[in-house]
């Protein structure tokens, strides 16, 4: 007899172990052959994908963003996979470490070129206008998709990131356009404020030590421009690893919204905020937190969460990004996002959302003067 065992991952994914080849012809006993097991594969995977193709069932996850007032005193979180991430009040937007790419295991063993259609169908929103695009690092899941948005969709953009960043992307983007990080912060020492070129946004890189999503990839930095950007996914350099503080400001300087950026684990000690100015001071609205291979570094998410204390947590990098964001999604291999859930409740009552690719979570701001709302 044949046995089939059937196991529905998350209710998304399924598997089929049969019987080992050679032990079964085309009449098996009990009268199952394979060509009837064939047809009970392919409508028990039919079953299974249509099921699961509109919305993502994985617990705790937010699908699509639902229909929402639209208020001018908001900043709108778009997730967009990958762990990077758009944050956009009204006019002004800033987007952190964009890769949708997604590349199997396999691929990055070979020549890639950044997937741009599948970068296009994701970058919906009209960032012209955006001026900053943050760089966590330079592995190709952090800046490999950079040199195309920044051409194709987001001209104005400067990309601030370390010293690798800039000798790693010199080849693909206007030198003027590379801003590197000079002055991070770093334990309780405070670096230096980046301010767009309206003063409505400001940036402060932290330096931070983050736990790769993806194994066996090069940890190199870079100290001379490269002629060209690698060839092979894989060869894309570590680079210097940055958290993010991000505010929005009011007009008279006071912080609108503030948010913190961090797209991996880090290890106690690494990561946490700052000590800041009196008139710096603000407590963090948003906690933007990678989740992939969280239970390698010591004390993460706890010890962050501590530092930063956070009024609401966006769990990001959770999904497998080995896999293309248009189909079923998949918790990465490496990451369990119930563990790290739990691991945020413990020590911290702050709400805890997981976005979909693709979801936008609207927050409302501390206002003092009007927003400018985005012009169509």
């Amino acid at each position: 007899m044949i046995k089939i065992k059937i196991y529905i991952w998350h209710g998304g994914i399924i598997i089929l172990r049969g019987v080992p080849a050679g032990d079964c012809t085309s009449n098996c006993a009990g009268g199952v052959g394979v060509a009837v097991m064939a047809r009970m594969v392919v409508l028990l995977l039919s079953i299974g994908l249509v099921a699961c193709s509109a919305a993502p069932r994985i617990p705790g996850v937010v699908s699509k963003s639902p229909l929402v007032v639209q208020h001018p005193d908001q900043v709108e979180v778009k997730y967009l996979g990958g762990g990077g991430v758009l944050l956009r009040r009204g006019q002004d937007m800033v987007m952190t470490s964009p890769f949708v790419s997604n590349f199997s295991t396999w691929e990055l063993l070979i020549p890639r070129d950044s997937k741009y259609e599948r970068v296009d169908q994701a970058l919906t929103d009209d960032i012209s206008r955006m001026e900053a695009i943050l760089l966590s690092g330079t592995h190709y899941y952090q800046a490999m998709d950079v040199p195309y948005i920044a051409t194709a969709h987001a001209p104005a953009a400067k990309i601030y990131g370390g010293s690798t960043a800039v000798h790693l992307l010199a080849p693909a983007i206007d030198r003027q356009r590379l801003m590197a990080i000079t002055k991070a912060a770093s334990g309780s020492k405070a670096g230096e404020w980046l301010y767009s070129q309206n003063k409505r946004m400001r940036f402060m890189a932290i330096d931070t030590d983050l736990i790769s999503p993806v194994s066996m990839l090069s940890s190199a930095r870079l100290d001379e421009d490269q002629i060209r950007l690698p060839r092979l996914p894989r060869s894309y350099p570590a680079g210097e690893n940055y958290a993010w503080l991000i505010d929005f400001l009011n007009s008279n300087g006071t912080v609108s919204f503030r948010a913190f950026y961090q797209d991996a684990p880090s290890n106690f000690g690494m990561g946490q905020l700052p000590v800041l100015k009196d008139s710096e001071q603000a407590p963090v609205d948003v906690a933007l937190l990678g989740v992939s291979r969280f239970y390698k570094a010591d004390r993460y998410p706890a010890h962050i969460l501590s530092s930063v204390r956070p009024r609401n947590v966006v769990a990001i990098r959770w999904e497998d990004i080995r896999r293309p964001n248009t189909g079923v999604l998949r918790e990465d291999r490496a990451g369990d996002l119930e563990a790290f859930q739990n691991q945020i409740r413990q020590v911290s009552q702050a709400p805890v959302k997981t976005p979909a690719p693709g979801t936008t979570i609207h927050f409302r701001v501390k206002l003092s003067d009007p927003i400018q709302t985005a012009t169509k």
